[in-house]
């Protein structure tokens, strides 16, 4: 099953996927946020190229974001009807943002902060196997 991860930002949404095998997760484009419904629009346009099962959405142990990303997931779930689950992303971002540019920050550092958190996940479901 194919895994699409989530980082939310306000102004740049971070994608990543799974393999089909769950082994992998491999980094997307992220997505331009301007209009409130761009991410949904977004989303639906990606899966008309992947075929996701799934969608882990990061969401922070606390902070002003953690509310929004709530709401976000619930709209997602009902606009794609497709399960969504959390994982906890406090320390992806930092992670992610580690001796690079300032150009990578603000174009990749997200998507890499959904690869990292979406490959934790990944590790975590085949230690339990």
């Amino acid at each position: 099953m194919i895994i699409l991860s989530i980082d939310y930002g306000t102004r740049h949404v971070g994608l990543a996927i799974s393999d089909e095998r769950e082994i992998v997760a491999m980094r997307l484009p992220s997505l331009t946020i301007k209009r409130p419904n761009d991410l949904i629009e977004g989303l639906k346009a990606l899966r008309k190229n992947i075929v996701f099962e799934k969608i882990l959405l990061g969401l922070p142990d606390k902070g002003e974001n953690r509310g929004k990303i709530q709401e976000i997931a619930k709209t997602i779930q009902k606009e794609l009807d497709i399960p969504v689950e959390f994982w906890n992303e406090d320390f992806s971002s930092k992670s992610a943002e580690k001796g690079t540019s300032k150009k990578f920050k603000k174009e990749k550092a997200h998507s890499e902060a959904a690869r990292i958190f979406l490959q934790e996940y990944l590790e975590d479901r085949s230690s339990e196997s």
